[in-house]
């Protein structure tokens, strides 16, 4: 009896870790599919209008615990 309840267990973590597995990745075709920017325009959202060829020297976290860099 406490074997078959092991391996039942076991069957459906195994079931909703697939089918976890497969919401996520159909969900993921769907939101790439959706989105219609390209890797620039992506980029030019998400930073600005930074060269993204310049290396960045300044800043950083403004949690660190010796403070903020010097580009702030």
């Amino acid at each position: 009896m406490g074997d078959n309840l092991f391996e039942g267990f076991f069957v459906v973590m195994f079931a909703i870790g697939v089918v976890s597995f497969l919401w996520l990745a159909i969900a993921g075709l769907v939101s790439r599919h959706r989105d219609h920017w390209m890797a620039k325009e992506r980029w030019a959202d998400e930073h600005g209008d930074e060269d993204p060829n310049k290396v960045k020297l300044h800043g950083g976290p403004s949690w660190s615990w010796t403070g903020p860099g010097p580009g702030f």
